[in-house]
């Protein structure tokens, strides 16, 4: 009766074997569930792309590469941070008809400048950077690498429209655009003009304001710089007093 006893304590061969199977299944399943799942998020310094070329266009150079990803490494640890926490891309490539083949007589409609000859273009959160301009207007071959400062400028308004958008478009405040609307009445006919794209009645025209303003918080020297300066003083301290107070707590 103690060896019967004993033996009714052992599990039965058929269910052994069921508990033994159903283990190495979870185990299976666990495995494969743990391969299948995303790894770390890519931080925004390696969510740089290239577009490939097309039309024999030279590949993107490795020099502008580099320039572009230094550019964005020496960003204002609070800006390059909420651009990486919004999930900003970058691509570069050599010119924009190698992403949008179809463009090669598109013109802006605010100047009438060719698309094709643009350094760089955000959408929403999606960054462009061109290497070269069109070697001649209405045909697909190309000029020259842009400028280690063009490109470098271009990088920093792409990075500053992408930082309007992860901040749920800023230039569209209501507390931004008074302050722009009242730089604009109080500025001087002449620096007005001078400063037209970014005066003009037009939707584009406070965004393109607020990028430039942004560039100048990074640091940039830009052509205007001095003039944007001058022409949008309380837009700028509004922009710069409403970006540091919304800097991540976890700077880079």
């Amino acid at each position: 009766m103690l060896l019967l006893a004993g033996c009714l304590m052992l599990p039965a061969p058929l269910a052994f074997a069921q508990k033994n199977s159903a283990a190495k299944s979870q185990a299976k399943n666990q495995a494969k569930s743990q391969s299948n799942a995303p790894g770390p998020r890519k931080k925004l310094r390696e969510r740089i792309s290239i577009v490939y070329p097309r039309f024999n266009h030279p590949r993107v150079s490795e020099h502008t590469l580099y320039l572009v990803r230094t550019t964005i490494e020496n960003l204002p640890a609070h800006i390059y941070q909420i651009l990486d926490e919004g999930g900003a891309t970058v691509y570069v490539g050599t010119n924009p008809l190698d992403k949008f083949p179809d463009s090669l007589k598109v013109v802006h409609p605010a100047d009438g400048h060719l698309f094709c000859n643009e350094p760089g273009r955000t959408y929403k959160r999606e960054m462009y950077i061109w290497e070269r301009a069109l070697a001649e207007p209405g045909y697909p071959e190309v000029g020259g690498v842009r400028t280690d400062a063009d490109i470098r400028l271009a990088t920093l308004m792409q990075c500053a429209h992408a930082l309007d958008d992860c901040l749920e478009n800023l230039s569209r405040d209501k507390a931004y655009l008074a302050l722009y609307k009242q730089d604009i009445a109080s500025m001087a006919p002449q620096l007005r003009s001078e400063l037209s794209l970014y005066c003009a009645d037009r939707p584009d025209a406070p965004m393109e304001a607020f990028g430039e303003i942004l560039m100048l918080l990074t640091g940039a020297r830009t052509p205007l710089g001095e003039k944007i300066k001058a022409g949008f003083p309380r837009a700028r301290m509004w922009v710069d007093s409403t970006i540091k107070a919304i800097k991540p707590a976890n700077s880079r």
